[in-house]
């Protein structure tokens, strides 16, 4: 505001003009954020992994460039199940834990390590939390659990029609379709050693058959 300059005004006398300037400078800054699994940003761009090179360029209020850079942290849960015999482990190696059934989606009381051994044929999953982030593992089928020594045969698989055949010779109490993530389809029809499966889509099924003795034998199969 002290700089100035003389000039020759128009009626043939000096003109001396003062600056008075104000520069106005970029800012920077760092957006820091924490997502599960993805975040897309205010570049329009979904992040997938942790990230902080990139950078975006608003215009600030005092209408200089303010370029953001992003401090992104993903975390990205292991929903991997391993299974050893009957055992199931998941491949988490941090986190909590907390096993569930899929038949009707409890939670198993007491089960919140990493490995679990269920007393029962049936169909499992985990929910690995590590923070703000908790996710469910696919089902794992756990089955020859004190199952006798005759086996379910079902056939063809995979079908055309929807329709299976099943052999087994005891007594069959109960049939039910789950899809893989442990939801319960249908309970079909039995008739003549057939199971009508013939108005689900095409897709992958969990077939799960009981037996008297509380046997369950659990099959996945595949209609065309």
């Amino acid at each position: 505001s002290t700089a100035t300059h003389t000039l020759m005004g128009s009626n043939g006398c000096d003109s001396v003009v003062t600056l008075d300037l104000t520069i106005n400078n970029p800012t920077t800054g760092t957006d820091v954020q924490t997502a599960c699994s993805s975040y897309t940003w205010i570049d329009g761009v979904t992040y997938t992994s942790s990230n902080s090179i990139a950078t975006h360029t608003l215009v600030g209020s005092n209408g200089c460039d303010s370029v953001v850079t992003l401090g992104l942290t993903i975390i990205d849960l292991d929903l991997s199940v391993s299974i050893n015999g009957t055992t199931l482990m998941s491949n988490s190696t941090v986190g909590a834990y907390q096993w569930i059934d899929c038949s009707d989606s409890t939670l198993i009381s007491g089960e919140v390590s990493h490995e679990f051994t269920p007393v029962e044929n049936g169909t499992y999953a985990v929910i690995v939390t590590d923070g703000m982030c908790s996710d469910t593992s696919a089902c794992v089928i756990v089955e020859g659990i004190g199952t006798p020594e005759q086996t379910v045969l079902i056939y063809p698989n995979p079908s055309n029609d929807g329709f299976f055949k099943l052999m087994y010779s005891g007594i069959i109490e109960k049939i039910e379709v789950f899809d893989l993530a442990g939801r319960l389809i249908r309970t079909p029809l039995y008739t003549d050693k057939k199971v009508d499966c013939s108005n689900l889509q095409s897709g992958k099924y969990i077939i799960r058959i009981k037996t008297p003795e509380k046997y369950m034998f659990e099959k996945i199969i595949l209609i065309k």
